[in-house]
């Protein structure tokens, strides 16, 4: 089991504050909020999705095809549409 103390983006409540995380193999385990203020930021489970399209030399349509092969890419985007 891991332990980790820092600050903590929660980003369902917009807040940040201490917090002491635990996992075990990968897998959080607990989180607990601690007073204290930490350096940097503890993101659980956010991932960075963005890409360099032209750092791949491909065209956006060639791009496209590339990372979404199916056509099940076009329901993702109709249910994000619908939740915004």
């Amino acid at each position: 089991m891991v332990l980790v103390r820092g600050n903590l983006l929660n980003v369902s409540t917009e807040e940040v504050y201490g917090a002491e995380i635990t996992y075990l193999n990968g897998i959080i385990t607990c989180v607990k909020a601690i007073p204290g203020n930490y350096k940097g930021l503890i993101l659980p489970g956010f991932i960075d999705a963005h890409i360099h399209i032209e750092s791949s030399l491909l065209t956006p349509s060639d791009s496209q095809r590339q990372l979404y092969p199916t056509e099940q890419h076009q329901l993702l985007l109709i249910l994000m549409k619908s939740q915004m």
